[in-house]
């Protein structure tokens, strides 16, 4: 059962580092300790990390871990304390990242 989970997060890691996915921010929030002002932004797992771009620029990278959870989430989102993500759900998968 464990190297199935691993096989699991393997290959949903594997997937959004591939295609990377969308998030919308509503208001300023940080990610690796610099601001993501409101907009649409691009992310992506690559290793230990994961990106925020705008187009093809990288705007922010922060330590991350990939985790599956029992449910689909319906759309991407992000979680926040004191103005900085602490974790994206990633929709229409069982992918949620948590930033260290």
């Amino acid at each position: 059962m464990k190297k199935l989970l691993t096989i699991a997060i393997g290959f949903s890691t594997l997937a959004l580092s591939a295609f990377g996915a969308g998030l919308t921010v509503t208001s300023p929030v940080s990610a690796g300790g610099k601001e993501l002002k409101p907009g649409e932004y691009k992310f992506e797992m690559q290793g230990d990390k994961v990106v925020f771009k705008d187009g093809k620029t990288i705007i922010a990278e922060a330590p991350a871990t990939s985790e599956t959870v029992a449910k689909k989430y319906a759309d991407t989102t992000y979680e926040s304390t004191s103005g900085k993500i602490t974790a994206i759900r990633v929709g229409g998968s069982t992918t949620r990242i948590v930033l260290k």
